[in-house]
């Protein structure tokens, strides 16, 4: 189910201008998306907020 949601949101973002990673991460070994640069908690409060 990881993998699967990984590549529908890499899927999506990868429409987007800036380079885009898809790896596994070494300690919970579940899919980690990289989108090169860093999204803080507060842009993800204001996203949850405004749905």
């Amino acid at each position: 189910m990881s993998s699967v949601l990984a590549e529908l949101v890499a899927r999506g973002l990868g429409q987007m201008d800036e380079p885009l990673r898809v790896e596994t991460s070494p300690t919970t070994g579940l899919p980690v998306i990289s989108i090169s640069r860093r999204v803080t908690s507060e842009e993800v409060a204001e996203i949850v907020d405004d749905e």
